[in-house]
């Protein structure tokens, strides 16, 4: 018989953090995400209109 004790598997405690800590970091991924995609459009040089005017 399988002893029913604190070493039996993961405890409440552990299998309730797991899930919280992928939103958080999922969350910290999109707001990097985020950050990079405003210094690249914020930095962009601009595109003179010939450029995107001209047929190619």
């Amino acid at each position: 018989m399988a002893r029913q004790g604190a070493d039996s598997g993961p405890s409440g405690f552990d299998r309730r953090v797991w899930p919280a800590a992928l939103v958080i970091g999922m969350l910290i991924v999109i707001l990097m995400n985020i950050a990079l995609i405003w210094v690249a459009v914020s930095g962009a040089d601009q595109v003179v209109d010939t450029y995107q005017t001209e047929p190619r």
